[in-house]
């Protein structure tokens, strides 16, 4: 029998194993087979990673703006980028 190796996760910049011993499979899409399997993330693993995430911000994480597509009347012309100009002739 093979020895399938485990994949444990990332937080902060190493390795760590987690606190749970859970793990699932990870199959190669081309054959089928069990390629890996990866460690399923506790509640404290989890509650690390955010701790992590939110230590490398400490000013906070600025929310994305949404990218929704300006509503333009008909005398204004809208780019892609979202900015509206006003026609030149």
């Amino acid at each position: 029998m093979v020895d399938t190796p485990t994949l444990s996760h990332y937080i902060n910049g190493s390795t760590v194993a987690g606190a749970s011993t859970r793990t699932s499979p990870v199959y190669n899409p081309a054959t089928g087979a069990v390629a890996k399997n990866v460690r399923l993330a506790s509640t404290t693993d989890i509650g690390t990673a955010v701790a992590a995430a939110l230590s490398a911000f400490p000013g906070g994480v600025t929310p994305r703006r949404p990218s929704a597509r300006p509503s333009c009347s008909g005398f204004v012309n809208c780019s892609m980028s979202g900015a509206m100009t006003w026609p030149t002739s």
